[in-house]
């Protein structure tokens, strides 16, 4: 009796599913720079691991795909979900289920997914495959602790960022002006007096100032004494003479740093104009240089600029 096209499709999709090639393609996944850079967990230490398990298991590897991203949603995980768009019918090597998921339900999604592609899942860590139904069960148990485990981490730091805080603990990059400082044992933002200086240096280069003054702070900053910054006629920086650009361009010139990198203007304009307020800014003294300084601050409305003048006293060196 002849069978149906419909009855060969079936035939032929359930052969197909059962066919699966000894190829394998790997998937390592770490959530973050330091997680990496421990040597259970890191990517190069969970590439070893499954490549010496398709050795062993005489899997031929077709692709390989790692990535940094959080496991809690699998939107993050662009490379995993790309190597199962791509591929059926093959073996995908994992180190454990953590790295795989650490949602249960958008994970048991993503597995699914697998199944219906014949995609088998192998876990190096604990030896053992989604093939069978208790490995997929076992798997799915898997995601399930790396997500309480997630979510255990995540308290615990909460809880520790929360009690910092209440010891008026600093966090993050301390922003330029500033270094960390541990004060008691706790992490605060403490004046830095180079970049403090520095930032001053530009506020007076933009808004105007006596060339005197321009010159012993560029001594203070470099240690070089310069005799002229400009032309011996020019006694005074008024302001529009340097624009941001300029003022970066010349601080990079003269080894005059941005921390690590080199100025641009756009990093200029944040250190000067970073929350103007009257005879000072945030977290930094206006000028901490000269008390003979008059500085004439009007803030205009909303929609305009803030316009600010300098007039200083000329002093001699």
């Amino acid at each position: 009796m002849a069978l149906s096209n419909k009855s060969l499709n079936e035939i032929n999709s359930l052969f197909e599913k059962c066919s699966v090639t000894q190829n394998a393609i790997i998937y390592c996944r770490s959530s973050t720079i330091d997680q990496n850079n421990f040597n259970h967990c890191s990517i190069d230490t969970q590439l070893f691991n499954c490549r010496q398990y398709c050795n062993q298991n005489k899997f031929k590897i077709v692709s390989m795909a790692s990535e940094m991203c959080s496991a809690t949603k699998s939107a993050n995980q662009k490379a995993l979900l790309k190597l199962i768009d791509e591929f059926k019918n093959i073996n995908l090597i994992i180190y454990d289920a953590s790295r795989f998921s650490r949602n249960i339900l958008e994970g048991v999604i993503l597995l699914n997914k697998c199944r219906e592609k014949n995609i088998i899942i192998h876990n190096v860590k604990d030896n053992y495959s989604t093939e069978k139904h208790q490995g997929y069960c076992n798997f799915i148990d898997g995601i399930k602790n790396g997500e309480t485990e997630s979510r255990l981490i995540s308290d615990r730091i909460k809880s520790s960022i929360k009690y910092r805080k209440s010891l008026g603990a600093d966090f993050g990059r301390p922003p330029f002006g500033f270094k960390s400082e541990r004060i008691n044992g706790v992490i605060k933002f403490v004046k830095d007096d180079l970049e403090t200086e520095i930032i001053n240096f530009a506020r007076n280069l933009y808004y105007g100032c006596t060339l005197v003054e321009a010159n012993k702070q560029m001594m203070r900053i470099t240690g070089n004494k310069i005799q002229t910054l400009f032309t011996e006629q020019c006694k005074k920086i008024e302001y529009g003479n340097f624009t941001f650009t300029m003022i970066a361009e010349f601080f990079n010139e003269y080894g005059i740093k941005n921390r690590t990198r080199e100025w641009i203007g756009s990093s200029i304009s944040l250190i000067v104009n970073t929350d103007p307020v009257v005879g000072k800014r945030k977290g930094y003294d206006f000028d901490n240089n000269s008390d003979d300084d008059e500085v004439l601050l009007t803030i205009k409305n909303k929609n305009k600029k803030a316009c600010i003048a300098l007039q200083n006293l000329d002093k001699d060196v």
